[in-house]
């Protein structure tokens, strides 16, 4: 009989381990996804400046997915979707679960053109890097951080990156 309570005993601490190490990653992932969105827009703005360091100072002239898709297919290595968009989360398992995966690789010959449903970023193009360093070129798309006094990060042409609350985002879509 003092086995098997020494067994349950065991069980219920290893329970209570396990619970609160679920407790502290649930608590930890917001923060981790934000980190990882403003690494995001670093490379990106890496990808922007190297773009405007070979043409004269210009950022792409087009706007949103078509500005993305021209830095793309010049061969500039960056992502355009962030980790805290919880729409794309559910979109993407639904996919694999019906098996509508499909894979965009550098090493096929055609990549279908980037739509503004596959980008997480507003971008706006036609600055040069010379401009106002605090205007915003790129910024997250409201749907990314739904839920949450933070709505996303701006990146500015000077390459600062910082974070926005509320209706921020309005003040950058307006400039």
């Amino acid at each position: 009989m003092k086995k098997i309570e020494v067994i349950i005993f065991s069980l219920f601490i290893l329970f209570l381990i396990i619970l609160s190490w679920v407790q502290w990653y649930n608590a930890q992932y917001p923060k981790l996804s934000m980190r990882t969105c403003d690494k995001i827009l670093r490379d990106l703005g890496a990808a922007l400046q190297t773009y405007a360091a070979e043409y004269d100072g210009y950022f792409p002239p087009y706007d949103n997915a078509e500005g993305f898709e021209h830095l793309r297919k010049l061969g500039y290595s960056f992502t355009y979707k962030c980790p805290s968009n919880t729409w794309r989360k559910k979109a993407d398992k639904f996919r694999k679960a019906w098996g509508l995966t499909f894979l965009i690789s550098p090493e096929k010959e055609y990549l279908p053109p980037l739509t503004e449903e596959q980008v997480d970023y507003y971008y706006k193009g036609g600055y040069k890097n010379s401009d106002d360093g605090d205007i915003p070129i790129v910024w997250d798309k409201a749907s990314n951080h739904e839920g949450n006094r933070f709505k996303g990060y701006a990146l500015f042409i000077n390459g600062n990156i910082e974070p926005f609350f509320g209706n921020e985002p309005e003040k950058y879509i307006k400039k």
